[in-house]
């Protein structure tokens, strides 16, 4: 009966990583954290936290940098990007 129960499963796991890959293309990568210092959020998906160097930043992303916060991008375009005290972007 083990062998039953496995399909149900297998197909399960396919939905899920469907959905999950569909859920990824709906925000396009827009660069990367070059620079960060001070007060930085990033937001994404109801969630905030400060962004790192390196952190991906995706076109659904917001940023807020507070007063004493400054932030690059490096945009997908080879670009820089900076945003200084109490500016928003996305």
């Amino acid at each position: 009966m083990q062998h039953v129960l496995v399909r149900p499963l297998l197909a399960i796991a396919v939905v899920a990583f469907c959905l999950c890959a569909s859920i990824a293309k709906a925000a396009d990568l827009a660069g990367s954290v070059v620079g960060v210092s001070g007060t930085v959020a990033l937001l994404r998906g109801g969630q905030s936290y400060p962004p790192r160097v390196g952190d991906p930043v995706y076109t659904d992303d917001n940023l807020q940098v507070a007063a004493d916060g400054r932030l690059k991008l490096r945009l997908s375009d080879g670009s820089i990007e900076s945003f200084a005290s109490s500016s928003s972007g996305g």
